[in-house]
């Protein structure tokens, strides 16, 4: 038997698509702008008002937007907070608990 050694060949990476697939050391280091500001404030959210007003506008959120999108806008505003973990992350956190346990 004949062994027959071919020189390794590269493929230049124009040819295809490296997918990003979330593994540590790859892909985005910082959290994503927010699409629509004010979303939530437009309803009657903010922090600094009383639970009682924040849940109400919460749920009119959830019935314009739908829970997981409002989910996602509480989960985007405590990880911009969570560096600071102030009384805002902490609301921001205790609201979307409340909106995936709630509603």
């Amino acid at each position: 038997m004949v062994e027959v050694r071919i020189p390794p060949t590269t493929i230049p990476a124009t040819t295809f698509t490296i997918v990003d697939r979330w593994m540590p050391g790859l892909g985005p280091k910082t959290l994503p702008e927010v699409e629509h500001p004010g979303e939530l404030v437009e309803l009657g959210y903010h922090t600094s008002k009383p639970e009682k007003k924040r849940r109400d506008a919460l749920k009119k959120a959830v019935h314009r937007y739908g829970k997981k999108s409002v989910e996602g806008m509480l989960a985007l505003q405590e990880g911009y907070r969570s560096n600071e973990k102030g009384p805002a992350y902490e609301t921001f956190k205790m609201d979307r608990d409340w909106v995936s346990r709630h509603l």
